[in-house]
């Protein structure tokens, strides 16, 4: 008897504990079936399979950053040819609606598809085979048996990757934070699209999600002043984004301002040696901006919040000339200025 009775016990435990991962979530409602007429769910194994019914953001998709997480020969060089499985993690994520969404839930490595990156499944595969829209009104009818999950519409999704470096701590402390204004509004802008299921056009968001991999989109993030006074010229970099630090994410990005100091007869003045760093050898003056690498002991925070402005001044020569104010947005800390993954992202010309 005291067998039977423990077994039920368990029976009934695993019962509450499917509940609360299966099927615990406000935002699903379990009676939903959609999709297959026979009430069986697809089951989802690549992104590919979305091809057909959303062929204009699967494209989008699979020319963003997001498809090439795993496939980046930078990422790859960074997680030591995928031996460092933490990074792994982010670059080729299970679903978050399995692992968790929100600002204290971590993702874990897929096993298969890794050259998908982060891909459709990683943002809207739901734990019962259903996918996850972010449409109250979504069809649910459709192939996909799609079902409305509030959680995409905020930051929850993006946080267990984009907070590993601090980047949604970074937003909660913004303007745009404070003010409700997300990832998605930014990242994700908003055109009018046919659905799949052949309604009339409607808002829908798109899917490239421009970030640090295209220079045209980091220029938006901020404004340059310069002004000459008194022998001395002075350079500030203002953060106009007002969502996050400039720059965010990766540790390894840095916002490079080098100033270049011509005399009147053309000849370029050289920097101070102490200020000759590697991957920093143009021009006569230069700041950084970066968050430091966890083991870079001697290196501060330079980024700049939301907002801000960061002001320099140098003394500039007696005799006329020219100085040339330039801003490099780079991958990776230690490239030379103009090489493969670093951008000139603004230059200006000042004569004195």
């Amino acid at each position: 008897m005291n067998a039977a009775l423990r077994l039920l016990g368990l029976l009934a435990l695993v019962g509450v504990i499917g509940y609360l991962v299966w099927g615990g979530t406000d935002d699903v409602d379990p009676t939903q079936k959609g999709g297959a007429s026979d009430g069986e769910l697809r089951v989802w194994q690549s992104s590919e399979e979305c091809a057909s019914c959303h062929p204009e953001i699967h494209a989008e998709w699979q020319g963003s950053w997001h498809a090439r997480a795993y496939t980046d020969p930078a990422f790859r060089s960074q997680s030591e040819s995928y031996r460092k499985r933490d990074c792994v993690a982010c670059h080729a994520p299970r679903p978050i609606f399995e692992t968790g969404t929100g600002l204290y839930e971590r993702v874990l490595p897929r096993a298969d598809r890794l050259h998908e990156g982060v891909d459709c499944l990683t943002c809207h595969l739901l734990p019962d085979g259903r996918l996850a829209s972010a449409r109250p009104d979504v069809d649910t009818t459709a192939p996909c048996a799609p079902v409305f999950m509030k959680a995409l519409q905020t930051v929850d999704v993006c946080a267990p990757c984009h907070n590993q470096h601090d980047t949604v701590d970074e937003w909660r402390r913004s303007p745009q934070g404070q003010a409700g204004v997300g990832c998605n509004d930014c990242h994700m802008p908003v055109e009018e699209r046919a659905p799949a299921t052949g309604r009339s056009p409607r808002p829908v968001r798109t899917h490239v999600m421009k970030g640090g991999h295209y220079p045209d989109y980091v220029a938006t993030a901020f404004k340059v002043e310069t002004e000459i006074r008194d022998g001395r010229l002075r350079v500030g970099v203002k953060n106009t984004h007002e969502g996050h630090n400039l720059p965010t994410d990766d540790r390894g990005r840095a916002l490079d301002l080098v100033v270049t100091i011509q005399d009147a007869a053309g000849n370029f003045v050289p920097p101070p040696e102490s200020l000759v760093k590697p991957g920093q050898t143009e021009g006569t003056f230069r700041a950084r901006f970066r968050l430091p690498y966890r083991d870079e002991f001697s290196e501060i925070n330079t980024q700049i919040p939301p907002g801000e402005n960061a002001t320099f001044e140098w003394e500039l020569p007696a005799e006329k000339g020219r100085a040339t104010v330039e801003l490099y947005f780079k991958l990776q800390p230690y490239i030379l200025d103009g090489a493969d993954d670093s951008a000139r992202v603004h230059r200006q010309e000042l004569e004195f």
